[in-house]
C-alpha cells in the first residue's frame, strides 16, 4: 500500500501546484477568485445562510469568511440582511449579479476542464469525479473526527516555541 499512497501523494502535490499556477494566470481568477466562487456555489446550493453556517460548511474560520464576504458585497455579489431570530447575526444571500458571475465563471471553468480532459471517455471523467467526491468526503470525515478528539494537551501554549516544521518553512525574522 505504501507505493500507491506515495504515488497519490506526489500526484496531489503536482495537481495542487498546477491548479495554483493556472488560477494565477487565468482571467477567471480576476473575475471571481476561488474562495468567492466556493462561497457563491455554497449559497447557490443551500440558499441564504449565516456567516457561521457558511464557515462551518466550508471548514473555514468565521473571520476569513467575513473578509471574503466584505469583498463580495463590495462587488455586488452578495446581499446581507438581519437574521430573523438573532439581531446580532447576518443572513447572506447570493445576489442576481453574484449568481450571473458565478455561472459565467463556472462555464469558463468547465470549458477549461473539458480541454484538460480532451480524449478521456465520459466513463473515465465520471469515475474521476466520483473518486474525487469520495476522497473529499473522506478528508472531511477525518478532519471532523480529529477536531472532536482534540484536547487542550494537543494545543501549544501561548508563547510556546514554533514547531521544527514551521521553523523550517518560515523565513527567519530580521531584527528591526
Amino acid at each position: 500500500m505504501d507505493e500507491p499512497i506515495g504515488r497519490l501523494e506526489t500526484q496531489m502535490v503536482v495537481l495542487t501546484r498546477r491548479i495554483e499556477n493556472a488560477s494565477r494566470r487565468g482571467r477567471i481568477h480576476r473575475r471571481m477568485d476561488r474562495a468567492a466562487y466556493l462561497i457563491a456555489r455554497t449559497l447557490d446550493d443551500a440558499g441564504p445562510l449565516s456567516v457561521n453556517e457558511i464557515a462551518r460548511r466550508l471548514a473555514l474560520d468565521g473571520s476569513t469568511v467575513t473578509r471574503q464576504l466584505t469583498t463580495m458585497a463590495s462587488r455586488g455579489f452578495v446581499t446581507r440582511s438581519m437574521h430573523p431570530d438573532d439581531g446580532r447575526a447576518w443572513i447572506i444571500a447570493l445576489s442576481a449579479d453574484g449568481l450571473e458571475e458565478m455561472r459565467a465563471v463556472s462555464a469558463s471553468r468547465r470549458e477549461r476542464f473539458a480541454a484538460f480532459l480532451h480524449g478521456w471517455s465520459e466513463h473515465d471523467i465520471d469515475q474521476l469525479g466520483r473518486l474525487l467526491e469520495r476522497f473529499n468526503a473522506s478528508m472531511e470525515a477525518t478532519q471532523t473526527d480529529s477536531k472532536s478528539s482534540d484536547t487542550a494537551a494537543d494545543v501549544p501554549a501561548l508563547g510556546a516555541p514554533r514547531s521544527d516544521h514551521r521553523r523550517s518553512v518560515l523565513p527567519t525574522r530580521r531584527p528591526r
